[in-house]
Formats: C-alpha cells, structure tokens, sequence
C-alpha cells in the first residue's frame, strides 16, 4: 500500500516546488492576446485585428471605441514630438528593453505611442487614440517578446510622465542625430553603433556634436545638422545609449 501514497507525495512534491509563473502584467488587465511576435494582456472587449504591412508586421487590437496599432521590423517609426508642451514623456524599461512613451498632458484621453528597440535591427512601435490612458497604459505594460525578460518591466504609471523634454539618451538621438543617422546601419552616414563609439573615441565625439560644425583642421568631420545646441550632460546621454 506504500506504493500509492509514495507516487501521491511525489505529484504533490512537484506541484508544489516547480517555479511560481512570471505573472506578465501584474493582473492589472484579465486575458493574454498572441500575436505572434509578441504577446500582451488586454481585457476581454479587446480583440485582434489583422492588417497587411509592405516591409514590416503591422496589425492591431480593438474594443470598437479605441484603437491601437502596431509597427514591428527595421523601418518602425520613431516618436520626434519631443518638444511639443502639449504632450508629456516618459522612458523606462519594458520587457528588459528600452521603452519611450507619449501621452497627452492631461493623462485621461488622447494619443498615445510607445517606441521600443528591440534586437538589432529590429524596433516596435505602438500607438493609437484611447479614452483612457490609465488602462492603456495597463496593456502596454503587458507587452511581452519572446527575446525579453517580463521580470524585468517597470510599471507604467502617470506619475513618471513629467516633462515634454526628450526623456534619455535614446529620445535625443532619435531627435537630434536620427535624421542622418541609424544606431546599427549605415547608409550616406556611418552608423553610430558601439563599435563607431569605441573606435572614434568619446572625447572626439563629444567635439564634435559641441561644435556641430565642420572644423578646418580636420576634413573627415561633415557639417553636423542638429537642431539645437547641445548641453555637455546631453551629449554625455547620447553617448551611453550609443554604447548600450
């Protein structure tokens, strides 16, 4: 008879240790929607709609009132409103990546959009026109892809937008250098990935975007388009995402 309670015990012994799942989301929205590339929570009026992209994944969610859209693959679109008062920012991580976030300054409805790099050369871009930024936010906090690490996202909270300034390194090069410039492809201007930073040297890069002008003493520098003059703490942000 000890055969029995001896298997029993075991069974018990496994449901009971095996590792307690990631809860993606925090519960803060009830159902888990597949799209493939990535998965996200969103309540049960919220389904998927399908959309046909010419170089990337496109395609989005719904509950008939509020629409979000999505943009997945190299040529993703980057958010350049910084600047613009009548909006707020905030960048923190998602998934382990690096997200930046646009609201409305009034935090209850609007547009909002949310930019992520992915794996290189990869980005995700989600946005759309919501009355209810709180439980939107909700939803973007659940994003989850199948290369990133759900344990390591922070909450998405009003709280953390406070400004209509680029928020990180990352909004500063999207607005100051990514007319010209990709982090991982170079094109009519080199790529300013980690290697470009190693090999240049930060104090040549630093040099450089403070005179943002073509110096005689050294023809491989090109006349710099930046929009604006910028801070030394500004220029020190650029740099450590460049090198992320």
């Amino acid at each position: 008879m000890r055969a029995p309670f001896l298997c029993l015990f075991l069974f018990w012994l496994s449901c009971n240790t095996r590792p307690k799942p990631v809860d993606i989301g925090r519960n803060r929205v009830p159902g888990r929607l597949d799209f493939g590339a990535f998965t996200l929570k969103a309540p049960p009026d919220w389904k998927i709609f399908e959309e046909q992209g010419i170089d990337s994944y496109v395609g989005g969610l719904t509950n008939g009132t509020d629409t979000l859209r999505f943009d997945y693959g190299w040529y993703s679109h980057h958010i350049e409103n910084f600047g613009d008062h009548s909006r707020l920012f905030a960048a923190d991580t998602l998934d382990g990546f690096e997200a930046i976030i646009s609201i409305p300054r009034q935090g209850k409805e609007g547009d909002i959009e949310m930019n992520i790099d992915l794996q290189s050369p990869n980005r995700f871009t989600i946005y759309g026109y919501t009355s209810d930024i709180s439980g939107v936010l909700s939803i973007l906090e659940s994003i989850h892809f199948a290369s990133g690490d759900p344990t390591k996202t922070n909450p998405l909270q009003l709280s953390r937008f406070v400004s209509s300034d680029a928020p990180n390194g990352k909004a500063m090069f999207q607005t100051e250098c990514g007319i010209c410039h990709s982090k991982d492809r170079s094109g009519y201007t080199p790529a300013l990935s980690r290697d470009y930073v190693q090999t240049k040297g930060e104090k040549w890069i630093i040099d450089w975007l403070s005179h943002s002008y073509k110096q005689p003493s050294d023809p491989s520098r090109a006349y710099c388009f930046g929009r604006r003059g910028l801070k030394m703490q500004e220029i020190k942000e650029i740099i450590a995402y460049l090198k992320r």
